[in-house]
């Protein structure tokens, strides 16, 4: 669900940049953020962590 919220902010980042917005800052913190939150979703599906 985390690795999904992620995804969707990788998303909109994406689709922002391409149609209106033009802020390398917007666009590079967007794509860390939702690769962030993808790699803690990862890190929590692990066994052993929860």
């Amino acid at each position: 669900m985390v690795q999904l919220l992620g995804l969707l902010v990788v998303t909109f980042v994406l689709i922002a940049s391409l149609t209106s917005i033009d802020d390398m800052l917007f666009e590079f913190g967007g794509l860390a953020l939702g690769a962030l939150v993808f790699m803690l979703g990862k890190w929590m599906e692990r066994p052993g962590t929860a």
